[in-house]
Order: C-alpha cells, then structure tokens, then sequence
C-alpha cells in the first residue's frame, strides 16, 4: 500500500529548485513487493527497477509528468537525498532506537520509494503520532546481542559473534504495526540485499 506524504515546496529547493511542492511516496506491509513477485521480479527484474516504473507510471497517471522530477533512495541514484529528513519535513516522527522512523500505521514495516517534486504548491497535513516516546523499547532492550549507546541500537555492534539472520528480531519485537509485517520472503529478500550490498562495499 503506498504511503503518500505532501510536503512544501522549501523543504525540497535545495536539491529540485524549480519546485512549488513535493509528495514522499513510500510503501506500507507487504502488498508492493507481492506485486513486484507476482509481475516477475526477482534477480532478472531488480526491485529498484520495478519500483522506477511503478513510481513513474502513477506520476504520469496522476498528474501528467509535467513539470515533476523523480528521485528514489538508491544507492545507484545520481543525487542521494536525506530522506528521514524529508520525512520529518512532512510529518513523520524522529526515528527510533533502530534508527527508522515508526509509521503510526505500519510501524517499521514500510519504506522510502520515492520524492516527486510538483510545478505547484501542495501543503503539507499534520504531523503523524509518534509510537516511540514512552514505549519499553523492546526492539532493543529485549535483545541480548546488540551493542546499545544510550539506549540506541548500533549498526553492526554485536557484543558477541552471532550475526543478524534474515529475520532479525528487532523488528519483530517492535509493538506498532504488526498486522503489516513483512512475509518471511520479503524479510530474506532484503536481508540478502544488504548482504550483497555490504559485500559491495568491501570490494
């Protein structure tokens, strides 16, 4: 399911600045990647490609392409924009302890797809509940492996040798969102992603 928020035009001028306004185009639970498996994907037909034409044809569909320029958050993107940060522009809360931002709908199952900046204003809605203050935080502080600083999840800090597995419980233990999970599926998908990813890096 897509998550569309509206922002102004002067959050996004630095990178786009002919824009008037802007929408973050992300998704929510698993119904776009069943898509993307049912229309083919997989490693012939990579996720990002399927997402570049789904995106561009809604942005045709919806509002014609006049004037809009589209910007995704992958790495092989030409311009790398902070997209937490847009985010928080348009209502999303900070992120949490694992370093995501907690939809008040999906939880941590969701994610960025796109920003389309517009030829006209749009303004942006309301801030969206934040589920992290005053939760216990059992998405780290129920984990006995990560390394935390102050109560902050950190990226790769394991106190032990164990390695995060495909389903990493972090997320699972997360309270917000859980008829949205990712399938199993999807969580390996991108646990493989990462991994390659990471690969990649080290080369």
């Amino acid at each position: 399911m897509f998550v569309v928020l509206p922002l102004e035009g002067e959050a996004v001028r630095e990178w786009a600045p002919s824009a008037r306004g802007a929408v973050l185009v992300g998704d929510g639970g698993g119904e776009f990647f069943s898509r993307f498996l049912a229309a083919g994907g997989g490693e012939t037909d990579p996720l990002d490609s399927y997402t570049r034409r789904v995106v561009r044809g809604v942005v045709e569909e919806v509002v014609g392409g006049n004037g809009c320029e589209v910007f995704h958050p992958f790495a092989s993107e030409r311009v790398h924009l902070p997209f937490q940060r847009l985010g928080r522009a348009a209502g999303l809360p900070a992120p949490g302890p694992l370093g995501v931002q907690v939809h008040p709908r999906f939880g941590p199952w969701w994610a960025y797809r796109a920003l389309v900046t517009l030829a006209v204003p749009i303004a942006r809605e309301g801030a969206l509940a934040e589920s992290c203050p005053g939760c216990a935080g059992p998405c780290v502080n129920d984990c006995t492996e990560h390394a935390l600083d102050g109560g902050r999840w950190v990226a790769g800090g394991l106190r032990g040798e164990i390695v995060c597995g495909d389903a990493c419980g972090a997320r699972l233990r997360c309270p917000v969102g859980t008829k949205a999970r990712y399938s199993s599926e999807q969580m390996a998908f991108h646990a493989r992603a990462r991994q390659a990813m990471a690969v990649a890096r080290r080369a």
